[in-house]
Parts: C-alpha cells; sequence; structure tokens
C-alpha cells in the first residue's frame, strides 16, 4: 500500500462510525478469495466431524444448555464472591 493510499484510508477510516468501519472491513476481507488459511479451515472441519462422531456414537452426552448457563453463573457468583474481601465490603 502506498503512502498516499495509507493516508486516503486512515481518512476514510476516521470518517466512518465503529459500525461502519467492522461493514467496511468485512466487505474488503470478503473480496479476498485467500483470506481464509485452507489448512486451518479443514483443521476445523476434521474437528467439527470428529465431535459429531463422538456425539453420535454416544461417546459423549451433550447438557443441556440451561445446565451449562446455570453452572456457569454460580462459577461467576463464586469467583466475585472471592474477589470482594472483608475488608472493601466494610
Amino acid at each position: 500500500m502506498t503512502v498516499a493510499l495509507k493516508k486516503q484510508a486512515d481518512e476514510l477510516a476516521n470518517k466512518l462510525t465503529a459500525k461502519q468501519r467492522i461493514e467496511f472491513a468485512e466487505r474488503l476481507m470478503a473480496g479476498v478469495d485467500d483470506f481464509a488459511d485452507q489448512e486451518v479451515e479443514r483443521a476445523w472441519d476434521r474437528e467439527i466431524n470428529r465431535r459429531l462422531d463422538e456425539y453420535r456414537s454416544g461417546k459423549v452426552k451433550t447438557i443441556p444448555s440451561a445446565q451449562v448457563h446455570a453452572e456457569l453463573k454460580q462459577k461467576l457468583n463464586e469467583i466475585k464472591a472471592r474477589r470482594v474481601s472483608p475488608r472493601r465490603a466494610a
């Protein structure tokens, strides 16, 4: 990228809202065919298939989202409670 083009891009970016910058960046990335690393994509495909196979075979069991959310909420509350020392609470 030339210095002049970089300056124009910076000026444009400064005029856009955060949402507009994100949309513009997404449009730029969509136009680049080799943006995604093909080896990474293949690795994710393998991982997804491995997890599906484990689920379908019964090797792993799913956990209802309500249970996951409840457990996470409980853990977050425990962490918050540990952060509040007796001196701070007073």
